[in-house]
């Protein structure tokens, strides 16, 4: 009984020490969704645009004190000394004592602006759209974050791949030449297609070192991508293709150019010049403002502070200010050419936009193109992947019975390579071109 006990333990602890591993090993694979967080967490760029956006948090803030009216507190105390001496009066000499006297005064005083030509609505626009644009800025950091995290994973996977035909590619170079060996000691082939057969394998050891070189090396480009050390451990899943469903283009323009980060910030840069430009105008305007003023006097601090019927004077009013002639205005710049100037930018800006428009209705139109060329493509390699496969199986049998050269089957064996290899890029080729059209349509941080 004691036995089968400790069994059962033994195996209680087996089974947690091995389901702690796997979850562990599960843990350090490399998902596409946990490397684009990390990157999030660790890049710079975003660090910065967050940061930006704290700013013109602060200034839209700052801007709505434009509002509120300016108080100020004022004190003063003074002695003044005077020696003796003396004074002249209608020719007549006064000796004069010597005396000091005090004098003291207090007040507070208040302004506030009432109009100032629409200036102070328009700097708190400003600010507001300044916020907005850094909001734009920030998610359009991260697109171009997940955008390159998205690039650096799939070259990872790519030339893993890619390392996987070479593998296999030197596995059935080394089996050939094996055979031609055996059939060479059986004297049925000459000693060339021995040496052919070894060039073919040495250059295939070749390009699999080449390409475990390229593979380590887009590993450290995705650990620098994400933020990482170059050197930081990679694991990632097995690559399933799905082939992209590229959306209708109609629809694809229509979303695109609501989500643009691009159009958006542009779009913001129009309201910005109309803002600047109403602001320029405005110099034109007058202003108007309010003040107040209550002071006190005496000649002690106990003056100013007892007996509030007496010792006080305030002071009340309104300030109109018409510019009849403003010699500089912001920069340097007269009005009327400051105006000129703001309504060339307010014309540039638009222009921008529209251009802006037009170039990402064309790009979202040739990525989906680009998508649907792929799809066919990708058909139709497989086919050609097949086929390949088919002429290299006939070759070595010809081969085997003497109706085919070497050349035949190392011509074979490189054209299944080829064909390995081409159908391993337009898989990952229309992985990327979808997350450049997620970019485009500014969907790419949805996923």
């Amino acid at each position: 009984m004691n036995r089968i006990l400790i069994f059962v333990g033994i195996m209680l602890i087996v089974g947690i020490v091995l389901g702690r591993a796997q979850s562990t090993q599960s843990e350090d694979v490399l998902a596409l969704d946990k490397a684009i967080r990390i990157a999030l967490e660790n890049k710079v760029d975003v660090k910065i645009a967050k940061k930006r956006m704290t700013i013109a948090e602060a200034e839209k803030q700052s801007a709505w004190s434009n509002y509120l009216p300016s108080v100020s507190a004022s004190a003063q105390g003074r002695r003044t000394k005077q020696g003796e001496g003396e004074r002249f009066f209608n020719g007549i000499r006064f000796p004069t004592e010597a005396a000091t006297t005090e004098d003291y005064s207090t007040g507070i005083s208040v302004s506030q602006n009432i109009y100032a030509g629409g200036a102070v609505r328009n700097s708190n626009k400003l600010a507001d759209l300044g916020l907005e644009i850094g909001e734009v800025k920030y998610n359009s950091a991260k697109e171009a974050v997940v955008l390159n995290v998205t690039s650096a994973y799939l070259d990872v996977l790519r030339t893993r791949e890619l390392m996987k035909v070479y593998k296999k590619t030197l596995e059935s170079s080394q089996a050939q030449v094996e055979s031609v060996q055996e059939r060479y000691n059986l004297g049925a082939v000459a000693k060339t297609d021995v040496l052919r057969a070894e060039t073919r394998a040495g250059n295939d050891k070749i390009n699999l070192l080449q390409q475990q070189n390229r593979f380590n090396q887009t590993k450290r480009n995705l650990n620098v991508a994400m933020g990482r050390s170059p050197m930081a451990t990679i694991v990632l899943p097995e690559f399933n293709y799905e082939a992209p469903e590229g959306p209708a283009s109609e629809t694809a323009k229509k979303t695109a150019l609501n989500n643009s980060t691009t159009l958006q910030e542009l779009e913001l840069n129009i309201s910005q010049s109309r803002i600047s430009l109403n602001m320029a105008k405005s110099n034109f305007l007058p202003d108007l403002g309010g003040y107040f003023s209550y002071n006190r006097s005496g000649f002690s601090p106990r003056d100013l502070y007892s007996d509030f019927s007496k010792n006080w004077s305030y002071t009340i009013g309104v300030e109109l200010s018409i510019p009849i002639y403003n010699n500089s205005a912001s920069m340097g710049m007269k009005t009327r050419p400051l105006i000129q100037r703001r309504q060339a930018e307010l014309s540039i800006a638009q222009k921008n936009y529209t251009d802006a428009k037009l170039q990402i209705e064309s790009q979202v139109e040739n990525l989906i193109q680009q998508l649907e060329t792929y799809a066919e493509i990708i058909e139709l390699n497989r086919l050609n992947l097949q086929s390949a496969e088919e002429d290299l199986r006939l070759a070595r049998e010809r081969y085997n019975v003497g109706q085919a050269t070497i050349l035949d089957v190392l011509d074979a064996q490189a054209n299944l390579t080829n064909a390995q290899q081409i159908l391993v890029y337009a898989k990952f080729d229309a992985q990327n071109v979808e997350a450049q059209l997620q970019r485009a349509m500014g969907t790419l941080l949805d996923e």
